[in-house]
């Protein structure tokens, strides 16, 4: 998918020029070679903020552009559409990131001005860092929706998996939910075995959960305190036959 990428004045590189053929890359070399050099100008390039101290020291400002090949691919297209970005043409997505030293960065993206969050929202179609806490997009709730979609789970299953507003969140709230599709209409406690998870309409009934208390909501019961014949003894409480023996 990226035909060329382009560095230059970044950290310790002056420039670079590579060019990527078609099938898997694998970049190798030593420590100190450059390899993250090439994840912080794709990093750039994805809409990750950057600090000023990455401008190489004795220049002005550094800069990175690349080359994708987005030819067939409609999310693109639909995108740049919607964020009023120019489109691609010959099916390339030409990006162009530069940070100077004093001044003001600019984005372009095929040759017209960008903002960083529209390069942010072009940089979650076309790549995905995979590392110690990269893969944030697990954590966003239109992600986790897409994913549901593309398994073809119940529709159910999807919509009850968003996060329901504060006044929905009583039984009226819950009520009103299941008359509209976004709860099963099943009572509590029932959970329907249906689709690659069961076969028809058979419901399995799960046993409530023990309520615990919480912490310092209530206080723990003290135990009884015995007197020194071992029988239990209250205080101000009269002794009976039964204890005097």
């Amino acid at each position: 998918m990226i035909r060329r990428l382009i560095i230059r004045d970044l950290a310790l590189m002056d420039r670079a020029d590579l060019e990527v053929g078609p099938g898997f890359t694998v970049v190798t070399g030593e420590t100190g070679a450059g390899k993250s050099v090439l994840l912080g100008a794709l990093s750039l390039l994805a809409g990750n903020r950057a600090a000023k101290t990455i401008v190489r020291k004795g220049a002005e400002e550094c800069a990175v552009e690349a080359e994708l090949e987005v030819e067939g691919d409609r999310r693109f297209d639909e995108t740049l559409k919607a964020l009023d970005l120019p489109a691609c043409d010959d099916g390339l997505l030409i990006l162009k990131r530069s940070v100077h030293a004093t001044k003001a960065g600019r984005i372009s993206v095929n040759g017209g001005s960008a903002t960083l969050t529209q390069l942010q929202q072009l940089g979650e179609l076309w790549i995905d860092f995979h590392g110690p806490g990269e893969p944030q997009k697990l954590m966003r709730a239109e992600t986790q929706l897409e994913m549901l979609a593309a398994r073809r789970l119940p529709r159910w299953l999807a919509s009850a998996s968003r996060p329901a507003p504060r006044g929905r969140r009583s039984r009226r709230g819950r009520a009103a939910l299941r008359g509209r599709g976004g709860v099963p209409p099943l009572a509590a406690g029932e959970a329907r075995l249906a689709g690659p998870f069961g076969g028809g309409d058979r419901q399995a009934r799960a046993r409530p959960c023990p309520r615990v208390p919480r912490a310092g909501t209530r206080r723990a019961a003290r135990p009884a305190r015995r007197g020194p014949r071992g029988r239990r003894a209250r205080r101000g409480a009269p002794e009976t036959a039964q204890g005097r023996r």
